[in-house]
């Protein structure tokens, strides 16, 4: 039994772009035989605007002949060019074997996407990421100083049929919980910056913004974007979230590669003890200490535990004494848990080791959190 989808990619066209009539469009299409046997010769049919279900053997507007396909994932890949719709509401429809000539498992063989024609080119921004970029925030937790200023990165789509302009982009901080929704109008934004360099239809773009103001209010906070904010068209918000501190705090992550190491010559033996090693970078913006740190290391399965500040005081954990040196920002430190008892069955293991397991030091990680947490760090191990 075999079975054939269509699968299509649209170039320059996504969910309800605005194309322009009676500008016509081309298609990228693959058909797949996802079944267990080859299939036959067979027919795809595409309409450019059938919002209905269409029955075998019915008039498309665009027919393909698709070969042959080998089974469990035969492909045939084709570009169709001319495709056209009037003004309006279209739906774009394409039917795999239209003919019904193929004895299949599943004959879901009709995909659809809806997109809009206007009876004039127009432009279609969207704003499709906010992404920090490298700068006063911690890149693994987003976090800065009240009184300082982050960058941002704008990722911006056109998805029309004519070039355009982001023009004048606007910024809005709060906390979290801000209920303010940023429009073209209202309310004032605390930052303002202007871009005239246009998108072409169909294209990506990066922009780089520098000197976002760090809401002044420390907490949970977040700030909204509001692209092309002098039109009427639309509202291109996007958000993105951080932590505004009033001090520095160190943000510890694992470096390298982390390993368990047996006790004496040898690989790791079953019964026998290893030491865990690890290395850790300090990304945070101030410095801090690393704390008491407890690993486990008899654990089958991937932890899914929630783990707090007595779980390495368990059966089976081991504890450093703890580590009281402060930390400097992007310094690196050593830790070693030794004496790690290690399962009596050779298999696949995994060690969990918990930073400041004590929850002593606040980190970037844990600030304005309800209950106190640690990072936890997984390595994967094997006995044979």
């Amino acid at each position: 039994m075999s079975e054939v989808h269509s699968i299509s990619r649209y170039g320059g066209l996504v969910p309800d772009p605005p194309t322009a009539a009676p500008a016509t469009f081309a298609l990228r299409v693959v058909v797949l035989n996802i079944g267990l046997s080859k299939a036959p010769k067979s027919t795809l049919s595409i309409w450019a605007d059938s919002p209905l279900e269409q029955q075998c053997g019915a008039r498309a507007d665009r027919t393909l002949e698709v070969p042959k396909l080998k089974a469990n994932g035969g492909k045939f890949k084709a570009l169709v060019e001319g495709l056209s719709a009037p003004a309006g509401p279209r739906t774009l429809r394409l039917f795999a074997d239209s003919e019904g000539k193929i004895n299949e498992t599943s004959e879901a063989n009709q995909i659809t996407c809806n997109y809009t024609v206007t009876a004039n080119p127009i432009a279609n921004l969207g704003l499709v990421g906010v992404a920090w970029a490298p700068t006063n925030l911690v890149t693994a937790d987003f976090a800065g100083l009240t009184g300082q200023t982050f960058d941002v990165v704008l990722t911006v789509q056109n998805s029309g049929s004519k070039e355009g302009s982001i023009g004048t982009v606007k910024f809005l901080s709060g906390l979290k919980n801000d209920t303010r929704v940023l429009s073209c109008g209202s309310p004032s934004s605390d930052f303002t910056v202007r871009f005239t360099d246009a998108i072409h239809p169909g294209k990506v773009k990066n922009y780089k913004v520098q000197g976002i103001p760090i809401f002044a209010t420390p907490g949970l906070s977040m700030v909204q974007v509001l692209i092309d904010a002098e039109g009427r068209e639309s509202d291109n918000i996007g958000r993105g979230y951080y932590k505004s501190l009033a001090a520095p705090l160190p943000a510890f992550y694992e470096v390298g590669t982390s390993r368990m190491t047996p006790r004496g010559l040898g690989p790791l033996k079953r019964g026998g003890t290893a030491d865990l090693k690890i290395t850790l970078r300090n990304g945070g913006n101030g410095p801090g200490a690393v704390g008491v740190v407890s690993a486990f290391a008899n654990g089958d399965e991937l932890p899914l535990d929630e783990f707090n500040c007595t779980t390495g005081r368990g059966a089976g954990w081991v504890s450093t004494s703890e580590f009281t040196a402060q930390v400097a920002v992007k310094a690196k430190a050593k830790v070693v848990v030794k004496g790690l008892r290690l399962p009596f069955s050779p298999g696949k293991y995994y060690a969990v080791m918990l930073l400041d397991s004590t929850c002593k030091n606040q980190d970037i990680y844990e600030a304005f959190e309800a209950v106190p947490s640690m990072s936890v760090i997984v390595v994967e191990y094997r006995i044979y």
